[in-house]
């Protein structure tokens, strides 16, 4: 059954040079917020409008922007379009051609851009061929968000220390307080900001697709139909497993310990077993050191966005009382034997000989010099 989108604030930024009108829509985070769902169901065009049309150019989502963004802001040169990568100015000209009623960007990445370079950008390259514009973002509690970025960043390779140790490190660098880059993203783009709250109680249906299909086809009636879910959380056991794994490919590329990652989570989703244990939680001491760190953000955010309801304030006292009384271990010892650790050890390294191939030599030759250059190594 179609759903009427509700309304949203948005503002015109350009005239259209096409007849009908055209709304760009860029979607920007945050991270950990159902951003692989929205992609997916966008991708896959799940999405299906009622007398208008979806043009989104990406086979996933549009992230390699974010690197495009500094090459351009560095150099003052975008780097080059590349097949399944459209560069800004190749976005902008698909842009201007497209007959569809919407033009939909995903980046969740964009969340770390500078706000300033990108909206210089989007007044250059997207606006002259826009009626509307709409920036989209979703904002996570703040101590979900801390649990599931550690996840994240272990089940990538991009992070072998603790729980506490990321907490500690984001309070530094101030990645998780909110309010100031809101308040930048508002200050430029006006009500073209939508910030939404990543509450399942808040999302239309239920459903972060559902409510990024209410929200950036404002107006329009819409119905989704979505598959399998994506980028389901892994247990704490099949984490560690990942942990585990990633230990041993933590001097390759971080591109290439992203991969691995997510492949070993689809294995590990589908591979499931009875004995996988829980998910990964929050301890007291850690929670109530998160509620008193965030607390002021989350009420400022909760005042300016979220119309005074205290969302964000609620989430951070219901994970104090919510916590475990101990700490989870996050050490892989602590899940599998050593005869376990040794065969994942064993299979990493493997793994690893492959994932530094950087050739187009047939594997058996390739495996064949391998066992040359060691021969050589033991005779030395």
């Amino acid at each position: 059954m179609f759903q009427r989108a509700r309304k949203v604030g948005v503002v015109p930024v350009g005239e259209s040079s096409v007849n009908n009108e055209k709304t760009l829509v860029i979607h920007i985070g945050d991270h950990k917020t159902g951003s692989t769902a929205i992609q997916s169901a966008l991708a896959k065009k799940e999405i299906i409008l009622r007398g208008s049309q979806i043009d989104y150019p990406a086979s996933l989502n549009h992230n390699y922007l974010i690197e495009n963004l500094r090459i351009l802001g560095k150099k003052g040169v975008e780097p080059k379009s590349r097949p399944g990568h459209p560069n800004f100015s190749r976005l902008s000209k698909a842009l201007r051609n497209s007959k569809a009623q919407y033009f939909v960007l995903s980046a969740e990445s964009l969340e770390q851009c500078d706000p300033d370079q990108f909206h210089e950008l989007v007044l250059s390259n997207f606006a002259p061929y826009v009626d509307e514009l709409r920036l989209v973002v979703y904002v996570r509690p703040h101590s979900g968000r801390i649990l599931s970025t550690f996840a994240e960043q272990t089940k990538i390779g991009w992070h072998q220390g603790s729980l506490r140790a990321l907490v500690r490190k984001s309070q530094k660098n101030g990645r998780f307080f909110y309010l100031p880059r809101l308040r930048k993203w508002k200050a430029l783009f006006g009500e073209s900001l939508v910030v939404r709250p990543f509450i399942r109680s808040e999302l239309v249906n239920q459903s972060v697709i559902d409510d990024f299909a209410s929200t950036a086809f404002s107006g329009t009636d819409w119905i989704a139909e979505t598959g399998v879910p994506t980028n389901e959380s892994l247990t704490l056991k099949d984490l560690m497993l990942v942990k585990h794994v990633q230990s041993h490919f933590q001097d390759l590329p971080k591109g290439a310990r992203l991969g691995v990652g997510w492949e070993l989570a689809r294995s590990c989703g589908q591979l499931s077993a009875d004995n996988r244990g829980g998910k990964l939680q929050l301890h007291q001491a850690l929670a109530q050191e998160i509620h008193d760190a965030y607390l002021s953000d989350a009420r400022a955010v909760d005042a300016e966005f979220f119309s005074g309801r205290k969302l964000l304030e609620e989430d951070l006292m219901k994970s104090v009382s919510k916590a475990l009384p101990k700490a989870q271990s996050v050490n892989p010892k602590d899940y599998f034997s050593p005869d376990e650790l040794r065969i994942l050890s064993v299979l990493s390294e493997s793994m690893k000989v492959m994932l530094m191939k950087e050739d187009k030599r047939p594997w058996a030759a390739y495996f064949r010099e391998q066992r040359t250059a060691n021969l050589q190594r033991g005779r030395k």
